[in-house]
């Protein structure tokens, strides 16, 4: 039902525009305050009659919120004035936040600088007041929040802020850990991007060395970078804006795998690079005509230090990152814009790429001339627009987010098709970004629809479902300590997703399988899997085999000592989702996925065997950290795949065990792989194939299978 309403008495004031209203409390409940765009503060009795005025003497004005005593006016420029609310008169002007262009690492952030001449700050967008505690709550229109303490009018203090981006965060990087502390940043720091122009270094734990990095705007926020010194963070607001199609901003960032170097490409085109000791800027290249959609730099243990730059010009360029960045050859193989470049393989290197072309090219590295050349391997053609793709850290898998809902897995020697399995449980939305955790055991995948699913990468199994982002997801990654996920998103917001202990486990427990005691013949394991494997503590005194000595904690690590068979309770879906899962409860385990459980734990236990589960993990000297260029040595009995894949929707009892240390393998792991490549895989022809779903992703996506402008040759 509409509301009707009655028009106030406005008298002389007639041609004012309001922007914002608040309701009197107390022996004041009767009255309404407005303000105007103009600057004007105005009260209005219970008859609707202007009975008061006020001009704020500011360029603009913004939002009013109203309490039994004040009354405070969000204004143009950071300031927020504060009046009486019994009789309208002035008071003081809380103190300015931070300046535009502000840097939070420098010596200035030490101390609370109220007031810079020559500076402009961002307006005051929003305000609400807390009465019980006496704060003010302030939102400008950079997208920074700062809580005031305004119980003493006179002496306003700051008890909160955080400055977050203010437009479209685009990408996100967790920043690699090394031993004795010689990385840049400190552990657990992350790197995301923005159409504001900037880059900003995140932090979310305490200790020590982000002490270092404290500053009095924000707790989490190490470094702003802003690019080009751009300090015009938000551009103005229209009503008929479309921030997809201002060629503005930072598109996608990479860290080098020794952790100096940033790499980043924006909309325009060009390419950077950030020596991140100093924070200066030590390259720009512009590289592609259109905007570079993808950076990947190439592993240590790939035998060489390479970065590869795709865009949305159809171009690859690949840089030698020893030769300061130079080119070794340019690859125009697509017809479309490219959505993803990876490089794998261990002490050789292969390039995999794809795009909207629905092509996916394999190509292995060849010596020419002192240099490195790409030829192509493989070519796989597909039906349909590929979004992204990752690689497993077996580097054996890369896995292909595709526009008909499905996640297709293909070995990346043979460019066969190894699995294909659906991205989502619903009939909407189809996956656009796709990342597997440190160890291979899970994918996540980020929909159309907004809506976050985790799925055991191996059987496709989903384990969880997430949502809460209110636009497009167009980053996602894993920390290295298995315990968070991390999105990014086109509503300028940062996620961080705690996973469950059941998760974090399974991943610690495949990590194990995948990184057995082992001697290395480069050093040790990096500080992410060294932490995960519970040598951290103690990385010089105690001998390398001691790692025996570790127990994985929780029901998914326990072992089977004397029983073959132990069961896995469940678990509460809400430890998954910021919401209740009462939308959930319609949803039933098939009777046919209990059966088949039931039917593999009987041939378990008529064989002394534990039931199938997929094809069990490397056990040739494959490590979690990929930093040697030479063969680990097996020091223990073969690791069988003892952690099963999680029911979707609900953690049902499910078996778990593990293969008797004296049990030969039925096939060994070089027989399974030469029966994956010769055998004729089964195409996905038979699933539902779905419409393009124009609508939506032509918004956000669609124009990645758009023809270039004019006059960007394909240049050999």
């Amino acid at each position: 039902v509409p509301l009707v309403g009655r028009s106030g008495l406005l008298g002389e004031l007639h041609d004012n525009i309001f922007c914002d209203v608040a309701c009197g409390q107390g022996k004041l409940l009767g009255n309404t305050f407005c303000i105007s765009y103009s600057g004007l503060l105005c009260q209005f009795n219970e008859k609707r009659v202007l009975e008061k005025w006020i001009d704020l003497k500011v360029a603009l004005a913004n939002c009013i919120c109203a309490s039994e005593g004040f009354i405070f006016c969000g204004c143009a420029n950071g300031t927020v004035r504060v009046f009486h609310a019994h009789n309208l008169h002035y008071l003081a002007d809380l103190p300015k936040p931070h300046h535009q262009g502000v840097d939070v690492a420098g010596q200035e952030t030490r101390g609370l600088v109220l007031f810079h001449e020559h500076v402009t700050y961002p307006d005051t967008i929003a305000l609400a007041f807390d009465p019980s505690h006496h704060w003010l709550s302030c939102v400008y229109k950079d997208h920074s929040v700062y809580v005031w303490d305004v119980k003493n009018t006179g002496q306003v203090g700051k008890v909160w802020s955080d400055l977050f981006h203010s437009s479209f965060v685009w990408n996100v990087e967790v920043y690699p850990e090394f031993e004795d502390n010689s990385g840049c940043l400190p552990p657990g720091s992350f790197l995301t991007c923005s159409s504001d122009n900037t880059i900003r270094f995140w932090n979310l734990e305490n200790g020590a060395q982000t002490d270092v990095w404290k500053n009095i705007y924000s707790h989490n926020l190490l470094k702003v970078l802003y690019v080009e010194n751009n300090t015009q963070l938000l551009p103005e607001r229209g009503e008929n804006t479309n921030y997809l199609d201002v060629k503005s901003g930072v598109r996608v960032l990479q860290v080098s795998p020794n952790g100096r170097h940033l790499a980043s490409g924006d909309r325009a085109g060009n390419l950077r690079i950030h020596e991140l000791r100093c924070m200066e800027e030590v390259m720009k290249v512009e590289a592609h005509d259109s905007e570079v959609l993808c950076l990947q730099y190439s592993k240590p243990e790939t035998g060489a230090s390479l970065l590869a730059s795709a865009s949305r010009d159809r171009l690859i360029h690949v840089l030698n990152v020893e030769k300061n960045y130079k080119l070794e050859q340019t690859l125009d193989d697509h017809s479309s814009a490219i959505t993803a470049v990876k490089f794998a393989g261990n002490g050789d290197i292969q390039m995999i790429s794809c795009g909207a072309d629905k092509s996916i090219y394999f190509r292995s590295a060849q010596k020419v001339g002192g240099g490195i050349s790409f030829v192509r391997t493989h070519h796989v053609a597909e039906k349909t627009t590929l979004y992204d793709m990752d690689i497993d850290i077996t580097q054996k898998y890369v896995a292909v987010a595709c526009q008909d809902r499905n996640v297709r897995v293909y070995n990346t020697v043979s460019g066969k098709q190894k699995w294909c399995y659906k991205s989502s449980q619903g009939e909407e939305g189809c996956p656009l970004k796709v990342q597997l955790d440190p160890s291979g055991t899970f994918l996540a995948t980020s929909c159309s629809d907004k809506s976050i699913f985790i799925i055991e990468f191996r059987s496709g199994e989903c384990v969880a479902k997430v949502f809460g982002h209110s636009e497009v997801i167009t980053g996602i990654k894993f920390t290295f300590d298995c315990k968070h996920l991390i999105t990014v998103s086109g509503d300028s917001c940062i996620f961080i997703w705690h996973l469950s202990p059941e998760i974090t486990t399974c991943m610690k427990q495949h990590l194990i399988e995948l990184a057995p005691p082992c001697i290395l013949t480069n050093g040790k394991l990096p500080m992410w899997a060294k932490r995960l494997l519970g040598e951290a503590d103690n990385l010089d005194g105690a001998p390398f085999g001691s790692r025996v000595s570790y127990q994985p904690q929780g029901r998914w690590a326990e072992r089977a000592d004397k029983e073959p068979i132990k069961t896995m309770l469940g678990a509460d879906l809400n430890d998954f989702s910021p919401l209740k899962s009462d939308s959930l409860q319609d949803v039933e385990l098939e009777p046919q996925n209990l059966d088949r459980l039931l039917l593999e734990v009987r041939k378990a236990f008529a064989l002394d065997l534990p039931p199938e589960r997929g094809p069990p993990p490397s056990g040739s000297g494959l490590h979690a950290s990929g930093r040697s260029r030479g063969r680990c040595q097996q020091a223990g009995p073969p690791f069988s795949y003892s952690s099963p894949p999680p029911q979707p929707w609900s953690f049902l009892p499910t078996a778990l065990c593990n293969l008797p240390a004296d049990e030969p393998s039925l096939i060994s792991e070089a027989e399974a792989e030469a029966t994956d490549l010769d055998e004729n895989f089964q195409q996905s022809d038979s699933l539902p194939q779905t419409p393009e779903q124009e609508k939506l992703l032509r918004h956000h996506f669609a124009s990645l299978a758009g023809t270039p402008p004019e006059g960007n040759a394909r240049a050999g």
